[in-house]
């Protein structure tokens, strides 16, 4: 990921950062659903406190019906975290697209360009900022999966857990109210001359200010086997 806008670019961080995709698995759903889960685990020596995870679920539309599929990604499509130590962040989609192509030998690839919105978990803060305040970052990547609903399936309910579920769509951005103007006094609409339409004043309630997180950005195709 890169971050969609920076206010600071310090000499000691990266433009982008990579991430190694290990584990990728792909399933679909009765109803036709194409689901996709991505991880890597990185272990340390010093404990489980130390250690790096970072994991994505994508739910798209259907398998491709030709050589390949391009989906449209909304508030839903996209759910990511990544814990590395003490650090906790997670990611939801705000809008994008993805391609994949039709399985081959068991094998399903994609690529993906996703703007999402990301959190970081604070001990008396919880979650924040609020989601839909949270600083746009731009996700590129590629994947080769194989198909495997139990483990993709384990990767998902992590990455919509504590309260990150794709039940309902993010909040607005802005949120305005219409205040009507006074109509001058004396006037009146007639049957055969409707009056003019009042102008309407509109007050943004709150504006967003975005921050860059640190930026992952994701290229590589390995899988997992079983």
């Amino acid at each position: 990921m890169v971050p969609f806008m920076r206010s600071d670019f310090g000499p000691n961080e990266r433009p982008i950062a990579t991430t190694p995709v290990t584990e990728a698995y792909y399933w679909l759903e009765p109803d036709g659903r194409l689901n996709i889960a991505l991880r890597h685990h990185v272990a340390s020596l010093l404990g489980k406190a130390l250690e790096s995870e970072w994991q994505m679920s994508m739910i798209l539309d259907g398998l491709p019906a030709g050589a390949e599929k391009l989906y449209t990604l909304n508030a839903r499509s996209v759910r990511a975290k990544h814990t590395q130590g003490p650090t906790h962040q997670r990611f939801a989609s705000f809008g994008g697209v993805a391609v994949t192509e039709a399985p081959r030998n068991g094998l399903l690839s994609g690529r993906f360009h996703v703007t999402v919105r990301g959190q970081r978990f604070g001990v008396f803060s919880g979650w924040a900022p609020p989601l839909h305040r949270g600083p746009l970052i731009i996700m590129v990547g590629t994947f080769t999966a194989v198909e495997n609903a139990t483990r993709g399936r384990e990767i998902l309910e992590r990455t919509e857990g504590d309260g990150f579920d794709r039940k309902s769509n993010l909040p607005p951005i802005l949120r305005g109210s219409l205040a009507p103007a006074s109509r001058p006094t004396g006037t009146r609409p007639t049957p055969d001359r409707p009056a003019a339409a009042s102008p309407a004043q509109i007050r943004p309630a709150t504006r967003g200010r975005f921050e860059p997180a640190e930026p992952v950005y994701l290229d590589s195709t390995t899988t997992s086997p079983q």
